[in-house]
């Protein structure tokens, strides 16, 4: 019987959260699944062996016997490319991935329709995820919308845990690609920046462009000719470092090894800020306009819940075998101060949390 719910990636920072949010759910079928045994023993005894360990090495070439059992595989580390996600959808194993890499997400898409038996769900956390459906909660209220920005406040207070700051790193220096007016436009990490207001909680902040993976998505999911995407901090001091790494491309220098893992210690160590994270989104037609903003904290705990939730959808829903973004199967619902996700082909509701807040201005 294909029950077991393995969570890839389960002892890392935000794997252990899913997996003790789905243990609650799904008692005995959870497993937090990795390459280190000692690490996957460990964080198994710590929840009384309610999670299960597993030893899995991503780089293995052979595809493992334990897919035949697995229900679903949640992914929480990057790959460097398709071919697990591929083996887990011809096997009749639904699959999440909680991945920022545009790369693979475009990837992810053309994997062939026959090859596809079971549902994949992609862009789920909080960049992509809450962002792609506050933006599709802007394209409801306006269908007719244009062009959206994106615009995401981190608090650097917080702890992202190393492969997210990692990730970010690696971005600032790579050229990326997002949609105006339906044409594909080339732009630099931490350019054309614009103020943004992020309501009475954050107030105005500069932001700047940034290579988030919705931006691209949601031009093909939402149909919207312009989408872009910036990002600031809470501290402007760094987030005008940045800006100014990134002008003078001085950024190169993180590509090295021992600048980054200076520039890593430094992040980790030195927390300056608060652990609010917020994401504001803006829809345009013509003379009109819809402004919703999310307010939150600890970004890693709200890509958990969303994880969480999306998973538990997949797991008491049959939707059609197929590859989606989050916003593709899913819309916001939220009620008396608690977040919900719900499922827009049966509007069946997921508890998400009561710990974020929403604006409209």
């Amino acid at each position: 019987m294909k029950d077991a719910i393995i969570v890839i990636g389960g002892y890392g920072k935000v794997g252990q959260m899913i997996c003790k949010i789905l243990a609650k759910q799904f008692p005995g079928r959870v497993y937090a699944a990795g390459r280190n045994k000692d690490k996957a023993i460990r964080f198994a005894n710590e929840t009384n062996n309610v999670v299960q360990p597993l030893v899995f090495d991503m780089h293995q070439t052979e595809i493992p016997s334990w897919l035949l059992d697995a229900k679903l595989v949640m992914m929480c580390i990057d790959q460097p490319n398709t071919r697990f996600m591929q083996a887990c959808l011809q096997n009749g194993t639904a699959y999440i991935d909680i991945t920022a890499d545009r790369h693979f997400l475009i990837e992810a898409r053309k994997l062939e329709k026959e090859d596809i038996l079971a549902p994949a769900v992609l862009s789920v956390g909080l960049i992509p995820g809450l962002s792609n459906l506050l933006a599709n909660h802007v394209k409801e209220l306006m269908p007719a919308v244009h062009q959206l920005d994106i615009d995401v406040l981190l608090g650097l207070g917080d702890d992202h845990g190393e492969a997210a700051l990692k990730w970010m790193l690696d971005q600032i220096h790579s050229h990326f690609i997002i949609y105006q007016k339906e044409n594909k436009v080339w732009k630099i990490p931490f350019s054309d920046k614009k103020l943004t207001n992020f309501g009475s909680v954050n107030g105005k902040k500069h932001t700047h462009r940034f290579p988030f993976p919705d931006q691209l998505t949601l031009y093909h999911t939402l149909k919207v000719p312009s989408v872009s995407t910036r990002i600031c901090f809470d501290s402007n001091f760094i987030t005008t470092i940045f800006a100014w790494f990134c002008r003078w491309k001085l950024s190169r220098l993180l590509q090295l090894p021992f600048f980054q893992q200076i520039f890593l210690f430094l992040l980790k160590k030195w927390r300056f800020g608060s652990k609010q994270f917020s994401v504001h989104v803006s829809g345009y037609h013509e003379n009109s306009n819809e402004s919703i903003t999310l307010y939150g904290e600890e970004e890693s705990v709200i890509t958990a819940q969303v994880a969480a939730s999306v998973a538990t959808a997949i797991l008491t829903n049959n939707f059609n075998p197929d590859i989606y973004h989050i916003d593709q199967l899913f819309r916001l619902n939220y009620q008396e101060n608690t977040l919900y996700l719900e499922a827009k082909q049966n509007k069946n509701i997921y508890y998400l949390c009561n710990s974020i807040r929403l604006s409209y201005f």
